[in-house]
């Protein structure tokens, strides 16, 4: 009966573990669409490395450089599935597919600079040059650019609290056409990128 029980515990303790670990991975999304400094910096330990793309380095200098480019187009929406967590210790391994949506309005981004921009933060070395255009967009016209591919994160706990150690995002297929609103629904969104969003509402 004790073995019973303990193995109730452990089982219990484990959900609650893989919940708030997907969740981490769900305020991510939340954070990138809504351009949410705060949150973002809770989803990484600072001492994280992150594997995005091209980019190789500080999680910090990615996800900084990444609110920094999503604010330059018109909006995103951000959706991660098939989340597998595997716990071991203090430590967990995630994997999950992610779809990824932007929309990217007609002609070249206008000019801005990073390490003048509130997302820069304290970082060093920022290089205003990385985030110059939005790569395979065809600038005659307005599109939505569909992204698809997996993140594959470690997780590390640290005095009870769960966060991203070393994250890697890659692409495996992607989607563009032209952007065309059929319907008055876009009149009536309420979405904001910003704190004013109703989720942030209480």
């Amino acid at each position: 009966m004790t073995t019973l029980v303990a193995n109730d515990d452990r089982l219990a303790r484990e959900a609650v573990d893989r919940q708030i670990i997907t969740e981490k991975l769900f305020l991510y999304c939340r954070a990138c669409d809504r351009l949410d400094l705060g949150l973002m910096s809770t989803i990484f330990w600072p001492d994280a490395i992150a594997h995005h793309g091209t980019y190789v380095g500080p999680a910090e200098g990615f996800w900084r450089g990444a609110l920094f480019f999503l604010s330059r187009i018109e909006a995103a929406l951000h959706y991660a599935s098939n989340v597998i967590v595997e716990l071991d210790g203090d430590f967990a391994y995630q994997e999950s597919l992610f779809t990824a949506w932007h929309r990217v309005a007609k002609g070249n981004l206008p000019p801005a600079s990073f390490s003048k921009s509130p997302y820069a933060g304290d970082l060093a070395g920022a290089d205003d040059m990385v985030f110059d255009g939005f790569p395979g967009h065809d600038i005659t016209k307005d599109e939505d650019a569909v992204f698809c591919g997996r993140y594959v994160n470690k997780f590390e706990r640290r005095n009870g609290e769960w966060r991203i150690i070393d994250h890697i995002c890659f692409v495996e297929w992607e989607h563009w056409a032209e952007a065309s609103e059929r319907s008055p629904v876009a009149l009536h969104n309420l979405a904001r990128r910003d704190r004013s969003d109703p989720v942030y509402k209480r």
